[in-house]
């Protein structure tokens, strides 16, 4: 995930600076030069595993001020009681934040050797009734540009349902349900229940596919690491019956959080804005232009939720912003 942003980045490196491995916790508007005062934690604070405790207990830095601020990230539009919140101001947090999510677990699994498996890539059902927790499996060796391994250890990413996400999150909810407190994902949770549980259902299913000589995979895999992706992906908005914040039948709420409890729709044409809308409602990212606060991403934008719904999402706001700040340039000259 951060191959392409770092490409980006590089190429823009006397244009941009770069604060690495720095959460932002919060923004608030700079009466004097009306813009935006963007504050950020680093450290162990950053991270979504660390220790409540230890996470609150780190200050926030100033990182600047700034005319515009641009958000991608939809766990940002949290409120207070989450790690990942930025203090957005409500009038366009509530608006990326209702959106419902499609919740699912991950794990990346290395072997000891390596599996003769005649695909690199594969999906598992998920139909009606099901109790299988895996989703998709990929070897990691077969993406784009690494090429095949040349060690005896072999990794692959495991990708569980959101039927299972969903169940999994109103078990071991993310936020305490007595204080209402954030709980971090532990990997002493991670790595005992969700991440086993997926591997056990790989080996289960890639079993038939292994040649009859083979040794089959081993009970416990030599390298583990399980993540809880609650966020994924949004459910797709005003698609077969679903509403504009993608609510549908299979969706579920937990802790105030709406969650899709079933693979939802994945591919269609981008449904056209209502009638009536204006220009706004119709654009893949939205803006509170007077307050110079703009988001972009996939959860922003109506198109099939994805890579490719981001990177358009985030080209339409540029392009927007360019426009507004544009005429500024000039008159300062």
């Amino acid at each position: 995930m951060q191959r392409l942003p770092r490409v980006i980045l590089r190429g823009a490196s006397e244009a941009v600076t770069v604060h690495a491995g720095v959460r932002v916790s919060g923004m608030t508007r700079d009466e004097e030069t009306l813009g935006w005062k963007i504050e950020g934690v680093g450290g162990v604070a950053a991270f979504h595993d660390s220790p409540e405790a230890q996470a609150a207990a780190t200050a926030p830095r100033v990182l600047g001020i700034f005319d515009v601020v641009l958000l991608t990230d939809v766990s940002s539009s949290f409120e207070s009681w989450h790690r990942a919140s930025a203090g957005v101001p409500e009038a366009i947090a509530e608006r990326v934040r209702s959106r419902v999510r499609v919740p699912l677990f991950s794990c990346m699994v290395t072997l000891p050797s390596t599996l003769t498996l005649p695909y690199d890539a594969f999906t598992f059902s998920d139909g009606a009734g099901s109790d299988q927790p895996l989703w998709f499996a990929a070897r990691t060796a077969s993406k784009p540009g690494l090429g095949r391994s040349t060690h005896a250890h072999e990794c692959w990413t495991l990708i569980s349902t959101p039927t299972y996400a969903a169940a999994e999150i109103a078990r071991v909810t993310m936020q305490d349900p007595t204080t209402g407190a954030f709980r971090p994902q532990e990997n002493g949770y991670l790595n005992s229940e969700p991440g086993p549980l997926l591997y056990r259902a790989f080996a289960r299913a890639i079993a038939p596919l292994l040649p009859l000589d083979a040794p089959p995979p081993p009970d416990t895999p030599a390298y583990l690491q399980a993540q809880r992706w609650g966020s994924a992906f949004p459910a797709p908005s005003s698609v077969e019956g679903r509403d504009v914040r993608g609510g549908g039948p299979t969706s579920t709420e937990v802790l105030g959080i709406t969650y899709e409890s079933a693979v939802p729709p994945l591919v269609y044409e981008r449904p056209a804005a209502e009638m009536g809308a204006d220009a706004q409602d119709d654009a893949d990212f939205l803006a509170e232009e007077a307050l110079g606060i703009f988001y972009a991403g996939d959860y922003c934008s109506r198109r099939a939720p994805g890579f490719e719904a981001a990177c358009l999402s985030g080209l339409e706001a540029g392009e927007y912003i360019a426009g507004l700040l544009r005429p500024l340039v000039k008159t300062a000259c």
